[in-house]
């Protein structure tokens, strides 16, 4: 007999489908990290609201203490206490900022003659 026998979790294939495509995941996996059964007793006691969370585990997973507060209480525990050190872990503004102040430091080095690669000294 199943360990999670209610429909509403045999309808969580997805979840399934985000944990084996996800790098990060496969990795943690590997090293032993983490387990399958993990994830299906994770799964299971409704510890996700969105087959998209799985998606940001690995963040959570690599924190401890972002881990733990997952374990004991949910993804958007462990979200939580992980935005507390990496902004960027639940908002999408700074996910993008930081993505543009790497864009914006490459063009001041393309702009500034002294370090651009294709100018030669003369």
């Amino acid at each position: 007999m199943p360990k999670y026998n209610k429909p509403s979790e045999r309808l969580k294939f997805s979840y399934f489908v985000e944990f084996r495509k996800n790098r990060e995941l496969k990795k943690l996996v590997k090293d032993g990290t983490v387990s399958l059964l993990d994830f299906c007793d994770w799964v299971g006691e409704g510890k996700f609201r969105h087959g998209e969370d799985i998606r940001k585990l690995p963040l959570i997973l690599k924190d401890d203490t972002a881990k733990q507060a997952f374990i004991e209480d949910d993804f958007q525990a462990g979200l939580d206490q992980l935005e507390q050190k990496n902004p960027a872990a639940k908002s999408k503004l700074f996910e993008t900022s930081g993505g543009v102040e790497k864009a914006g430091g490459r063009l001041n080095n393309y702009f500034n003659p002294s370090i651009r690669p294709d100018q030669e000294s003369k």
